[in-house]
């Protein structure tokens, strides 16, 4: 038989991510996630390589966090 242990030390519950949108690559982009946005498109973070952040950055992009804006 299995039990729920909760920590007593915690307390606060952390909202579980919904999917927000997905990127021009087509990754989901949950809420909470970083992303960057350039004109009207948006891409993941962390789908990203940091030489491809350095561009996108250099062409005017924004970080930003998924879900803040809504």
């Amino acid at each position: 038989m299995q039990f729920e242990i909760e920590n007593p030390m915690v307390r606060w519950k952390e909202k579980p991510n919904k999917l927000w949108r997905r990127d021009v690559f087509d990754y989901a982009i949950w809420t909470g996630d970083e992303y960057l946005e350039l004109d009207d498109d948006v891409y993941r973070k962390d789908d990203l390589s940091y030489d491809a952040i350095k561009i996108l950055k250099r062409y005017g992009a924004v970080e930003k966090i998924a879900g803040d804006d809504d």
